[in-house]
């Protein structure tokens, strides 16, 4: 008798044991989501604190704009050398002084070289420094100027070394506009010269070459295709509203695209899944339920102002490149559930990001707070109050307990500190603030104001 009692003693401390271990490995995984592509590799490094130099120089970049408006980006761009990740390209760029007697101007442009500078079929003198491509006009400059030049550059374009850049992986071709482990992160500037800051926008049209039964899918309007010799070809695209540069991308892969339209509450939206034939099916599957999260964040937001909603698959994804979002293509082996929050995270970002976008990366919860609550806004929207509050109770229990050691402190969200700028703070913290402030306002001035 004894000897069972303690027998059964002996399993049961195992057993305790044994669900204790569970729980704590588990833990993470109840208390918060991690996705692949950019969602999940944002809270899985630190970056370094800018020195005192380095935040004079954003600043400067910033006040570009306050010199010159950038009205629009022409990128003629060849892709075909992909075996050396190679690419020779033009981008013409149409801009007009904000002051009078300007002499030169300054784009960035990382890793690339500079051929040639051309105005009106003359060349221009032109130096580069790092990223600093300037160029001196052979006039005088004012106001009522508006101009255009293009710049001839080619080379291997410059990948960050975590996260982001421009591509050529696994038969996809295609760039990711922000640098994880950069600051600050914005990443035109890795393929085409530009204003590469939050505060510059600018509407685009792109020209992409391309071979070996590949085709740029990009932003915007598909104008058309040339054929030309063999199996290459240039396809045209024109995308008509102002976006910052970190939001101008290509996609190039041997790529099919599944096109319908959703009912939404303020009119038909057009929808385009994109992807590898043989990745198609799937895809359309994973977003069944993409038609909910429209109407979710419709209903909350407001309009969605952008042309179609699109989606495109990445060897690494995700980034919320307006029409042409892209996702990655290992979200294929996930789950409904958590493709569904994948993709309202990134659509959340149409609203939160590509119309509210932050200035500086310091305020970076002003895009990512948002886009990550429209997670929850879908669990919401898709599976009652009841599930919704579980979602935000783990989000908020995460905050509270793992947050502060994952970011190595307590930090504000806005500024916060260079270093944790994709820290748990930002997203996880961020959905939190949002929550709170939809419990302060009540539902029906939350959803007015937002």
């Amino acid at each position: 008798m004894n000897y069972i009692h303690f027998w059964e003693m002996k399993t049961y401390n195992y057993s305790v044991f044994f669900l204790f271990i569970l729980f704590v490995l588990c833990k993470p995984i109840i208390a918060q989501h991690d996705y692949h592509g950019c969602h999940y590799h944002k809270n899985k490094i630190k970056q370094k604190a800018l020195t005192n130099q380095q935040k004079m120089l954003i600043q400067d970049s910033n006040a570009r704009s306050d010199t010159f408006d950038i009205f629009h980006y022409d990128i003629s761009i060849d892709v075909t050398n992909y075996a050396d990740h190679f690419i020779s390209a033009a981008t013409t760029i149409q801009f007009s002084p904000k002051i009078d007697e300007v002499q030169s101007i300054t784009f960035d442009l990382m890793a690339l070289e500079v051929d040639s500078v051309v105005q009106e079929g003359n060349l221009l003198v032109f130096s580069i420094d790092t990223i600093d491509l300037t160029i001196n006009f052979n006039s005088i400059l004012y106001t009522s100027d508006t101009l255009e030049l293009t710049i001839y550059y080619h080379g291997n374009p410059y990948q960050d070394p975590i996260w982001g850049g421009f591509y050529f992986e696994s038969g996809y071709i295609y760039n990711l506009g922000i640098g994880l482990s950069t600051i600050p992160p914005n990443f035109g500037k890795v393929w085409y010269p530009c204003f590469d800051s939050f505060v510059e926008r600018a509407t685009y049209s792109y020209h992409v070459k391309s071979a070996g039964n590949k085709k740029a899918f990009c932003q915007g309007d598909f104008l058309g295709e040339d054929q030309l010799l063999g199996d290459t070809i240039i396809r045209h695209f024109d995308f008509t509203l102002p976006i910052p540069t970190f939001l101008s991308a290509i996609a190039v892969s041997e790529y099919e695209s599944i096109v319908y339209e959703h009912p939404g509450e303020y009119g038909t939206i057009p929808i385009t899944l994109t992807a590898k034939s043989n990745a198609l099916t799937t895809m359309e599957s994973r977003f069944v339920s993409l038609g909910d999260a429209i109407d979710a964040l419709e209903y909350w937001y407001g309009p969605y102002i952008w042309e179609r909603v699109g989606y495109v698959l990445t060897t690494d994804g995700a980034l919320e490149i307006p029409t042409n979002i892209a996702y990655p293509n290992s979200m294929m082996d996930a789950s409904n559930l958590n493709n569904g929050l994948l993709f309202s995270h990134e659509l959340g970002h149409q609203w939160w990001g590509n119309v509210v976008t932050p200035s500086l990366h310091n305020h970076m919860w002003i895009k990512e707070g948002p886009a990550e609550y429209s997670g929850h806004l879908f669990i919401e929207w898709t599976q009652g109050e009841e599930k919704f509050i579980e979602e935000v109770k783990d989000n908020h229990l995460f905050v509270l307990e793992d947050a502060h050691i994952d970011d190595e402190g307590f930090w504000p969200l806005s500024p916060i500190p260079d270093e944790h700028i994709y820290g748990r703070h930002t997203y996880y913290k961020g959905a939190s603030v949002m929550h709170n402030l939809r419990g302060y306002l009540g539902d029906s001035l939350f959803r007015e104001t937002l």
